[in-house]
């Protein structure tokens, strides 16, 4: 029986894929250069918050120990989670950005004086939606922060974030591991071998493909293929499909939309994709020559693009009907073909 979501901050044991970064935080802060902005870097999953948390509680420890003592006072209280020096702002759950105004009250927070004479310990999380206003009211404070303070920054997409942010921080990259130990990773933490189509959709990003498990996220990418074989067999209406897709989990089945069609390429260059053995494709190969690899090629853009539109305003029911239209219409609609400028 699948067990409930899991969050990054849920498990307490650092991955192995984040060895290095580990290793040289502590050296860091042994050295005394652990500095007072990092920003960790990297694809939604990894490990990152778990990642700061041990910075967190490095910055916190009376000792100055590397990894944290775990015993002083200051770390007793801060892992019980009240500690007056430990202050985090996030995206609040009904809003898509991370206002001036938390900002400013988190820098009002750092400005006090520490209640333990140790560090002052910030977390920004995640950084990337910051407004522009809340990003500049941050600057100062990254560059110059009140007393002994450490700024964190969490950021699952670094390249949004404007240039004097990055100047000011330390930057630590968190890639995902290497597929094979993700998959180790994931089948020991779901006890199955089925975690595939969840670490292939989760960009090999082992926490998010545990939650897409528990989630039940493979029915919905099986669902996706059945839809679009029925579509290109002319068996389903396309505004029925567009419609059920503009409900739940729309950002979900553009990613497995977009993972199929990365499985139909490599099939199309005669390479091993990490699905090929596993997902029910037939309906939809090449094996007939009614898709050209350029086109689905320039699918895969068109699909990444309307990945990004979900974050703005948008009439789902018509892009949906324009993005699934090529699956109807054997792929003739214009616009798809990829070119290598």
């Amino acid at each position: 029986m699948k067990s409930g979501a899991v969050s990054e901050q849920a498990t307490p044991e650092l991955p192995k894929w984040l060895a290095e970064q580990w290793q040289r935080v502590q050296e860091n802060a042994s050295a005394d250069r652990l500095g007072h902005a990092i920003l960790l870097s990297g694809p939604k999953g990894v490990g990152k918050q778990i990642l700061a948390d041990e910075i967190r509680k490095i910055a916190l420890c009376g000792e100055r120990k590397a990894p944290s003592c775990g015993r002083c006072r200051s770390c007793e209280v801060a892992a019980a989670g009240n500690h007056s020096d430990d202050h985090s702002l996030s995206l609040p759950d009904d809003k898509k950005t991370i206002s001036v105004d938390q900002v400013r009250h988190l820098i009002t927070k750092l400005s006090l004086s520490a209640a333990y004479n140790n560090r002052k310990f910030g977390l920004v999380y995640p950084a990337e939606s910051m407004t522009t206003a809340a990003a500049n009211a941050l600057l100062k404070t990254l560059e110059e922060p009140p007393g002994d303070t450490l700024l964190v920054l969490v950021s699952h997409n670094v390249s949004t974030l404007p240039a004097t942010v990055l100047s000011r921080c330390q930057v630590i990259q968190c890639g995902a591991p290497q597929y094979a130990e993700g998959r180790a990773w994931l089948t020991q933490a779901t006890g199955t071998t089925d975690g595939d189509v969840c670490l292939q959709l989760a960009g090999g990003a082992p926490f998010q493909a545990f939650n897409y498990y528990n989630q039940g996220v493979e029915k919905i990418y099986s669902s996706v293929i059945e839809d679009i074989s029925r579509l290109r067999n002319d068996v389903i209406d396309l505004v029925h499909v567009a419609s059920a897709w503009s409900g739940e989990h729309l950002d979900v089945r553009l990613r497995c939309l977009y993972t199929i069609t990365k499985q139909l390429v490599l099939e199309a260059l005669d390479l091993d994709g990490e699905l090929a053995h596993k997902s029910d494709l037939k309906s939809l190969r090449m094996s007939d020559g009614q898709i050209k690899l350029s086109s689905l090629l320039g699918y895969q853009d068109s699909v990444v693009r309307a990945r990004a539109s979900l974050d703005g305003p948008l009439n789902q029911q018509l892009m949906l009907e324009k993005l699934l239209a090529p699956w109807s219409n054997g792929f003739s609609t214009q616009g798809l073909e990829y070119r290598n400028a």
